[in-house]
């Protein structure tokens, strides 16, 4: 399928947003595809071209990412706020609800903080590798050490990403160019707040809805897909051991983080299966962190059976 890119007024701000429009009226619930910490919405072109023509799909890039213009205010960019202000830009772009939501890694919180307020909006729900509300304290990651291992180079960095991609050369250009959204979250004005500032303070708020005991989501339609991110922090830390960088106690700290983030990561995603009766887990070795780039075809087929669901 071919993108539609264009800008839409919200609340007086520029959003970019990047469509696949069926050409004919279709009943399945349209496709809102939300992206990570500062990502743009192009990250998911390759899963929007692979899926059928009669699905709708939406992506966007929020404010102070990819091509929307910046927040104008100084307020925190919680979850809860970039829940409301994709609220706002569903509404303006004239996408009627219910929508099927499918959230990769910080979007995790900011599709259930959507769901706290719209409930009614949500038809079903996909995790591509999301957060939970206790993925900080549960992973312990030990970022100064992380950090200190990094031999930087983003996309192309250690992953092995650049090597392996499930997306098509196309797409996968198009994905890198993307990435300025990252830069200008990193070159923002004086006073205009990024979306990390607000991450742990996120994920302690969405706790607080108490949504998995409750079973937010009844019987709708629930996918979690879990990834090999230690792969990632793996190859990462290969990559700066290999370079000299970081202390012992960073090799120390990086390595017990590694070992034990498997059985953590598979205990966080069965325990967001208690948001729906109607769920099931895929564990993908495959793919590390970017599932959509790694393989999107992976997360059209979860796209797919949530829609066979919901039809029901």
């Amino acid at each position: 399928m071919s993108l539609t890119h264009r800008f839409i007024e919200v609340n007086g701000d520029q959003v970019h947003i990047i469509e696949t429009i069926p050409s004919t009226p279709t009943t399945p619930p349209p496709v809102i595809l939300v992206s990570g910490l500062g990502t743009a919405g192009a990250h998911w072109c390759a899963v929007q071209r692979l899926l059928p023509p009669h699905i709708h799909s939406f992506a966007y890039d929020r404010l102070g990412t990819g091509q929307s213009d910046y927040p104008r205010t100084d307020t925190p960019r919680s979850a809860a706020v970039l829940a409301v202000e994709l609220k706002d830009t569903l509404t303006a772009a004239g996408l009627e609800p219910p929508y099927l939501l499918v959230a990769s890694s910080y979007a995790g919180i900011i599709c259930r903080e959507y769901l706290e307020r719209y409930d009614g909006d949500v038809a079903g729900l996909i995790y591509v590798d999301a957060n939970q509300e206790m993925s900080h304290v549960e992973r312990e990651w030990p970022m100064e050490a992380t950090a200190a291992m990094d031999t930087g180079g983003g996309l192309e960095g250690a992953s092995g990403l650049s090597k392996g991609y499930g997306c098509s050369g196309t797409d996968w250009e198009e994905i890198k160019v993307s990435e300025a959204g990252k830069e200008r979250m990193k070159t923002k004005p004086d006073g205009i707040p990024g979306e990390a500032a607000s991450y742990i303070t996120s994920l302690a708020a969405l706790g607080e809805h108490n949504q998995l005991n409750r079973q937010s989501l009844g019987n709708r339609p629930l996918s979690v897909i879990v990834a090999n991110l230690a792969r990632d922090f793996e190859r990462s830390y290969l990559a700066g051991k290999a370079a000299g960088l970081g202390s012992k106690g960073d090799h120390t700290a990086v390595e017990r983080f590694i070992g034990r983030l498997p059985g953590v990561e598979m205990r966080l995603a069965v325990d967001v299966l208690r948001l729906s009766s109607v769920h099931r887990l895929i564990y993908t070795s495959v793919s590390g962190h970017l599932v959509y780039i790694w393989e999107p075809e992976l997360v059209v087929q979860e796209i797919m059976w949530c829609l066979k669901h919901i039809a029901r």
